[in-house]
């Protein structure tokens, strides 16, 4: 799995959270005071968009790997201890894991973009208020909040066969 490209996505994005901080502080108007009731309206988009920013990826992931059909076998489990004459317990593994591995990205990649997009959107909030001539202490909370959304979600193969695995409740040989 290539993973080159999702990560430099993943850099840009979040750097991108950075300098909204930056024009935050230098750009934002001195001159314009924030009118509470935004305040309180990109407060309640920006935890929806929190929210949602977990629920609607996981869907598309999880629709997206079972609409792939990978097959899956029982083995037995060859980690667990078996007493003499009894049979060891039958664990699910994915029947082809190199066809498994190579459209992995593929099918990953939609849910990754939206995680990211989302991320980021609850930074734009922040940098909205800021612009709108809110105290950096309305609008900061904002572009952390957001910037820790993209930051947990650094691509990494192990990350995307572990959602995988949940789906099929299998495993990855």
């Amino acid at each position: 799995m290539n993973l080159q490209t999702p990560r430099i996505l993943w850099l840009g994005l979040l750097s991108s959270t950075f300098m909204f901080m930056v024009v935050g502080f230098v750009g934002a108007p001195q001159d314009l005071e924030l009118d509470p009731t935004m305040l309180y309206v990109f407060a309640g988009l920006g935890v929806m968009e929190v929210v949602m920013s977990f629920l609607l990826p996981a869907h598309i992931r999880r629709r997206s790997y079972l609409d792939a059909k990978f097959a899956v076998e029982e083995v037995p489990d060859a980690k667990a201890e078996a007493m003499f004459r009894d049979s060891p317990p039958m664990i699910r593994q994915f029947a082809e894991p190199e066809k498994v591995r190579a459209r992995l990205g593929a099918l990953s990649w939609t849910a990754f973009i939206i995680e990211l997009a989302m991320g980021d959107a609850v930074a734009v909030f922040g940098l909205v208020l800021a612009m709108l001539g809110g105290d950096p202490m309305e609008w900061l909370p904002f572009m952390v909040v957001g910037a820790l959304l993209i930051a947990i979600r650094f691509p990494t193969e192990a990350r995307f066969v572990k959602a995988l695995e949940r789906v099929y409740d299998a495993r990855m040989p």
